[in-house]
């Protein structure tokens, strides 16, 4: 009797070659999608879909939502020893538990409880948002920082929120105040929000 052994090579699974994942925590998870939604809200994005790009790194996942005119990013914590970049659509539930992300073969996935939901990841130029290109705007423009309270600069968008458009005049000082008014002669309201010392005047934006 002959036994003639073959050494094998240990091969992984095409899956686990093509899957990522990270777990992020429920609450961490429910208010990013609480602050993006406000961003993307429905009337935007008339033509594409509402999606939230999240860039996922060791320990950080950034979380960046645009309707094309404004951008809103966020940084939450996540366990995972992966690195990869993937969008989501907005889930329509809350998560019930921790919520398990990944990326397989050109879809995300978001699973928490009993439920899962997935998500097409756009090839096509004409699929691709504008995220990176407005991220790269505001890097770019040259600018000063200045720093209001919160509530004041508030007060005064809400005070002109029934107008289609608003004007805000920053000065070339961040001491000096900032203005907000209507952009409609008929409209003679007039806001000055005077600005605080920031800790971080002086550094990049």
């Amino acid at each position: 009797l002959h036994i003639i052994l073959k050494r094998t090579k240990k091969v992984k699974s095409e899956r686990s070659f093509v899957m990522k994942q990270a777990i992020i925590d429920m609450q961490d998870f429910n208010r990013m999608i609480r602050q993006l939604r406000k961003v993307i809200k429905d009337h935007s994005f008339e033509i594409r879909e509402k999606l939230i790009y999240l860039e996922v790194k060791k320990r950080m996942m950034k979380c960046v939502a645009t309707d094309g005119y404004r951008l809103h990013e966020v940084n939450i914590c996540v366990n995972t020893d992966d690195e990869f970049s993937c969008y989501i659509s907005v889930p329509r539930l809350n998560a019930t538990g921790d919520v398990l992300l990944s990326l397989e073969n050109g879809y995300a996935y978001v699973e928490f409880a009993d439920v899962r939901f997935s998500t097409k990841q756009p090839q096509e130029k004409l699929q691709q948002f504008d995220f990176d290109k407005i991220r790269k705007m505001i890097a770019d423009d040259e600018r000063i920082e200045i720093a209001v309270n919160p509530k004041y600069l508030i007060d005064a968008l809400q005070a002109l929120s029934n107008e289609k458009c608003v004007i805000i005049n920053i000065g070339k000082d961040p001491m000096k105040p900032v203005v907000v008014r209507a952009n409609d002669q008929s409209n003679t309201q007039l806001f000055g929000v005077l600005p605080v010392r920031s800790l971080n005047l002086g550094r990049e934006f």
